[in-house]
C-alpha cells in the first residue's frame, strides 16, 4: 500500500465514479480491441475522467491476433494524439523475449 494512493482495477465502466476526476487513467493493451473509428470516443471518455493518460498498444499486425480490430502504427496513432498537451510517445522492444510484441507507449495531460 502507498499512503494517499488508491488503485482501482476493474472494467472501464465499473471503475468510474461519476463526477470524479482521477489523477491517472491507464489503458494497457485495450484500444486495439476497439474498432479504430470508435477509438476517439474512448479517448474522450478517458480524458473526461483523467488528468493524465497512459496508453500502450502493441506493434502487431491485427491479422496475427483475431481479437485486435486494427494495427497500431505511428500512422494510426499520431493523428489520434499528436495535438494533446505534453504528448509523448515511446517505443519499447523486448529483445530477451521475442514472444512479446513491441509496444507503443503514449502519455499526455488533459488539462
Amino acid at each position: 500500500k502507498t499512503p494517499g494512493v488508491s488503485f482501482i482495477e476493474a472494467g472501464w465502466l465499473e471503475a468510474v465514479i461519476p463526477e470524479t476526476k482521477y489523477d491517472l487513467i491507464t489503458a494497457y493493451e485495450v484500444l486495439e480491441h476497439v474498432p479504430l473509428e470508435e477509438v476517439p470516443k474512448w479517448i474522450s471518455k478517458m480524458e473526461y475522467y483523467g488528468k493524465r493518460i497512459l496508453i500502450s498498444v502493441p506493434d502487431q499486425d491485427h491479422k496475427l491476433n483475431p481479437q485486435h480490430q486494427w494495427t497500431p502504427s505511428m500512422e494510426t496513432i499520431a493523428p489520434l494524439f499528436q495535438r494533446k498537451k505534453n504528448f509523448q510517445i515511446d517505443y519499447c522492444t523486448y529483445p530477451l523475449n521475442k514472444s512479446i510484441p513491441n509496444n507503443w507507449f503514449i502519455r499526455y495531460d488533459t488539462n
